[in-house]
């Protein structure tokens, strides 16, 4: 059980030296207007770098910016003994358009991200519209908030896997009361937690 706080200590070590270097985003909440100093979100070996500068008005200059970022996490990984897994790296850019007096986001913006592999050679990262999903800490998620994938995948999905094992299990009907107890209802309650579900729905 050492590996999680042997990793706490090094991630927090590289957080600190990749804020040091000038990395990270600054966010001002509308309330507080108090300036907070954001490096990135860190779960084990999911990470998200966000990067939102105030005083960045040009999409090719944040794009410079997010490349920079991500290099020098990328060294920051090597110098552990590790590096980022090319195949598990995506990305998105979040820019709106006004569409008759609507905003909605901007998706024809293509750029290319790279990461440098141990060899040299640079690896384009995979860059994806607002409205794809992917799956983060169990959770599938967009930056456009739409769960219907999550619904489906993951809520739809593992209560038909528990009625399936149910109806087939043979089991008795006290067991299958607890099992819907303390399997189905505590599982769902985690999945919905995360959801923007309307009543409704």
């Amino acid at each position: 059980m050492a590996g999680p706080a042997c990793w706490l200590i090094l991630s927090s070590i590289m957080i600190r030296c990749y804020e040091k270097a000038g990395h990270g985003s600054k966010i001002i909440p509308p309330i507080s207007a108090l300036p907070i100093n954001f490096m990135k979100e860190i779960f084990v070996d999911d990470t998200d770098l966000l990067n939102m500068l105030m005083e960045i008005q040009a999409i090719e200059e944040l794009i410079e910016v997010t490349q920079e970022n991500f290099d020098e996490w990328n060294r920051l990984l090597r110098g552990t003994g590790g590096a980022l897994n090319w195949a598990k790296c995506y990305w998105y850019l979040i820019s709106y358009i006004n569409k008759d007096g609507v905003w909605d986001y901007d998706d024809s913006l293509k750029f290319n991200l790279t990461i440098e592999s141990h060899n040299g050679h640079k690896q384009v990262i995979e860059q994806l519209p607002t409205s794809e999903s992917r799956k983060m800490l169990g959770v599938w998620s967009n930056p456009r908030g739409n769960d219907d994938k999550h619904i489906l995948e993951v809520v739809v999905g593992k209560t038909k896997s528990f009625l399936i094992q149910i109806k087939y299990g043979h089991l008795p009907t006290y067991l299958v009361w607890k099992a819907y107890q303390t399997c189905l209802i505590r599982e769902s309650a985690k999945l919905f937690c995360a959801q923007n579900i309307l009543h409704s729905e």
